[in-house]
Order: structure tokens, then C-alpha cells, then sequence
């Protein structure tokens, strides 16, 4: 979006948002991180449960930030695939005409991914050898593969947690570089 230089660290923190975002005070250099994106599946709470959970476990990141950058802050961008990540994974496998035919025989489209009660096990079907079962670890090497190779103008782009991800992203580079907006809205328009 914006042409600078990115540098970015993916820790693995367990415990609730509201401890990340404690341990980001406490261990890191917080005034460094302009954007945090914080992934949480939405499982069962749903979405909006999920990214009040995001918000609300980050406001006491968000108040130091400004209180640090004089009424700057940094952003925090949710991450909230409906139900999981998996869902985008089964997208990008859409991508694929082959697949694609093959999905839309088991009843899987477009039009029907963020309905998928569970795109996990999904995603496993999808990727069974011919037997009908697929190793764990081959599991979670595919699964790693598509969503790293995730073409995210393909059917991805037409999901409505993936457009809300996209309009959260381009919110918080707006926020942290302002003098980015007439470029980041040309694009908008294409």
C-alpha cells in the first residue's frame, strides 16, 4: 500500500489478548510497532465477539502508544477469518480449476466457504489422497503452503472477512501515514 520498508516479527505468545498486548509493554520496544495485526479464528464466538475481544485487550497498548506519540498511536488491525484461517486456505484451493471442480462436486463454492461450520476438517477432505486420509504433518505442510501462496486476488478477495481485513489494513496506514491517502484511495479506485 505504501511502498515503504517493512519489517515485521511474528512472536508466538500464548495466554489472551490482553496478556499479548501486556507482554508487547512489558518485553518490547512498543513505540516501534506502528501496526500490530492480531489473528484470532473466530471459532464459535463469532466475529464481532472476536475483534471487541482484539480491541478491547489492546487498549491499554493503544492509551501507552499515545500517550508515548503525543496523541499518536499505533493501530491494531484484526485478523478474524469467519470460523478459521482454513476457510481462506479452501479459497485459495478455488483458485484452482481442477479443484475447483472437484470442491463444487462435494458441495463447496464460493458462495457457500463462510458458511463452512468447519473448514478445518473441510480442508482435510480436500486434501486426502485418493484412501481418504492424509498424514498430520503432510496436513499442516499443505495447509502452511496454500495460505503462504494465498493469491489474494483470486477468491479470497471476494470473501467478506478478507474485504474486511483489507478496509482494516488500509484504516490503520491511513492513521499511522496520513500523507499516504490520495495514493492508497487511487488504488481504491483501481
Amino acid at each position: 500500500m505504501t511502498s515503504d520498508e517493512v519489517e515485521f516479527e511474528v512472536p508466538r505468545l500464548g495466554g489472551s489478548t490482553k496478556d499479548k498486548f501486556a507482554w508487547l509493554l512489558r518485553e518490547a520496544d512498543s513505540d516501534v510497532y506502528d501496526i500490530v495485526f492480531v489473528h484470532h479464528d473466530a471459532d464459535r464466538a463469532g466475529i464481532q465477539a472476536r475483534i471487541s475481544e482484539i480491541k478491547d485487550g489492546s487498549e491499554d497498548w493503544r492509551e501507552e502508544q499515545e500517550k508515548e506519540q503525543k496523541g499518536e498511536h499505533g493501530q491494531v488491525v484484526p485478523v478474524v477469518p469467519v470460523v478459521a484461517t482454513e476457510a481462506w486456505a479452501l479459497a485459495g484451493l478455488l483458485d484452482d480449476p481442477e479443484q475447483r471442480g472437484r470442491l463444487a462436486r462435494q458441495g463447496l463454492k464460493q458462495s457457500s466457504l463462510e458458511g463452512v461450520a468447519d473448514p478445518k476438517d473441510r480442508l482435510r477432505q480436500a486434501l486426502c489422497d485418493p484412501g481418504g486420509s492424509i498424514p498430520k504433518k503432510d496436513f499442516e505442510r499443505e495447509r502452511r503452503r496454500l495460505l503462504r501462496d494465498l493469491n489474494i486476488s483470486g477468491t479470497v478477495s471476494q470473501l467478506a472477512a478478507w474485504k474486511r481485513l483489507e478496509a482494516d489494513m488500509r484504516e490503520a496506514v491511513l492513521a499511522v501515514r496520513p500523507w499516504y491517502k490520495d495514493r492508497i484511495r487511487a488504488d481504491e479506485r483501481g
